[in-house]
């Protein structure tokens, strides 16, 4: 065979490898994986500053009769994400109940934060904050599934290699002052419908 020929030989032979290497690329990057983590059960629950419940079927936010703000809060495992990957989105559902007591919205809307407390519930209330999430759970009461875009933090868990993504939710103001059970019920990991869940899209 001629030099010239197997030359020619080898510049198709690492074109079609190229080629080849190319569209494994595209094919990976356009066929994104979506899971849907629902919450741990162990770790989710509500509390005041001077005290925290976990293994309950509803998380209560707002404030108590004695002015104590009440806040809830929600944990996701991260294992079943492979390390290294990139999170195309996440977003954080939580289902509120039929039920308000006392105007809760009249404490404004729900909130988020991003924390990590890790399974040191007594962190939960008010430690281990990240970042605050932008945008608001819920503005008005009605029952169903409330959802907010939790991107950017459950990316920043991954390259922080936490193995938890966490939220804390509550109403903007703390306290109404008065003597009344201000509040609105969440459903949480203990219910056997209706978890809270975070589904993320990856590649």
């Amino acid at each position: 065979m001629k030099k010239s020929t197997c030359l020619k030989m080898l510049v198709m032979m690492v074109l079609v490898a190229v080629m080849a290497a190319g569209v494994g690329c595209k094919k990976s990057a356009s066929n994104p994986t979506t899971i849907t983590l629902l919450s741990e059960a162990a770790l989710d629950g509500h509390g005041v500053a001077t005290g925290t419940s976990t293994l309950v079927l509803y998380a209560t936010i707002g404030d108590y009769y004695n002015k104590n703000q009440v806040r809830g809060w929600v944990s996701f495992d991260l294992s079943g994400i492979p390390d290294g990957a990139t999170i195309d989105s996440a977003v954080l559902s939580i289902y509120q109940r039929g039920e308000e007591y006392w105007g809760g919205y009249t404490l404004g809307p729900v909130l988020v934060e991003h924390v990590f407390f890790g399974t040191d519930i007594a962190l939960a209330f008010a430690g281990g904050l990240l970042s605050k999430v932008a945008g608001m759970l819920a503005t008005e009461f009605s029952a169903g599934f409330k959802s907010i875009t939790v991107t950017v933090e459950v990316q920043n868990d991954m390259e922080q290699n936490r193995p938890k993504a966490q939220f804390r939710f509550f109403h903007s103001t703390p306290t109404d002052n008065d003597s009344n059970n201000t509040t609105d019920d969440w459903v949480m990991g203990d219910s056997p419908t209706n978890q809270p869940k975070l589904a993320v899209t990856y590649h």
